[in-house]
């Protein structure tokens, strides 16, 4: 049996067991890094782990839930880093505070991340777009004067 076959079958197992997806999720939310996890607590290979998550729309919903959850922990660990700082410890507090944000924006873009979301509220028409592009040439093509032909030569 390949190593993939047997993290299936451990997978298949733990969710036989019971209460799986809620010690995963819960241990996720807390923190924890899911592919460690996934091997180290459940013996699970990630590559498997992750193709189950993906394979149901809710457990992705829950799992996105559970690194935000996770993400929110490292901020507030972050500002704990800073106010526990001492003179000595201040530039460990400041890396560890920093490191935590950025991995918090990245688990949790819209809360903790710098991207920015655009949206556009009103429908916009291809056709009007394209009739109006083709109106702007053809008034170009219409406005180019026209150039003597010196010498009667055509190029």
């Amino acid at each position: 049996m390949s190593a993939r076959a047997r993290s299936w079958a451990r997978l298949d197992a733990e969710l036989a067991a019971g209460n799986f997806e809620d010690k995963f999720l819960s241990l996720v939310s807390e923190g924890e890094n899911p592919a460690d996890l996934s091997w180290r607590v459940f013996g699970i290979r990630w590559r498997v782990m992750r193709q189950w998550i993906e394979g149901s729309n809710e457990l992705m919903r829950e799992f996105e839930c559970a690194k935000r959850a996770g993400a929110d922990k490292l901020m507030y660990e972050a500002l704990a880093e800073v106010k526990g700082a001492d003179v000595e410890t201040v530039g460990l507090a400041k890396l560890r505070a920093d490191r935590y944000d950025r991995m918090a924006g990245k688990l949790d873009r819209k809360q903790w991340g710098d991207k920015v979301e655009v949206s556009v509220e009103q429908p916009i028409s291809i056709v009007d777009v394209l009739r109006e592009a083709r109106g702007r040439v053809i008034d170009v093509e219409e406005e180019k004067p026209l150039l003597p032909n010196p010498g009667g030569v055509t190029i």
